[in-house]
């Protein structure tokens, strides 16, 4: 158990250079003000983000006071939803053999880990990268994700 209660827990996902003024900033932000500042962030990289080539879902509305944004609905060409990468893994684990398995999310996992490099490369940070948090859309051309 911690004596000082100001202490903060170390964590592998926070980087060293993350300063003491960054850090009480963080502690400061009530969890509404920090989804206010996202949503505002959020609307204004949408731009950025299709510039550069990244596919995200379009804003349709968001509301600050309740913390609400309201996305376009990614759908496949058989009009279901786009699945999120966490469904995509999950499902491609239970219907795969060990071997496809670790081939087809290691060439996943180079794909993504891409993208992501091109959006830090034009100055965007998704700030809340999960698995959760990413879909999975099949490209017209071709059967591979």
């Amino acid at each position: 158990m911690r004596e000082d209660k100001s202490e903060r827990n170390s964590k592998r996902s926070r980087g060293p250079q993350l300063s003491e003024r960054d850090r009480k900033t963080v502690f400061r932000r009530s969890s509404s003000r920090t989804r206010e500042l996202r949503s505002k962030q959020t609307s204004r990289h949408e731009d950025e983000r299709k510039r550069v080539g990244i596919l995200v879902p379009s804003i349709y509305f968001i509301d600050s006071s309740k913390n609400l944004i309201i996305y376009e609905r990614i759908v496949c060409g058989n009009n279901e939803s786009v699945p999120s990468a966490k469904t995509f893994l999950d499902e491609l684990q239970q219907q795969s053999d060990k071997a496809e398995f670790e081939k087809i999310s290691s060439q996943f996992g180079h794909k993504l880990g891409s993208i992501i490099q091109n959006m830090h490369s034009a100055g965007l940070i998704h700030g809340d990268l999960t698995t959760s948090n990413v879909l999975v859309k099949k490209r017209q051309d071709d059967t591979s994700t």
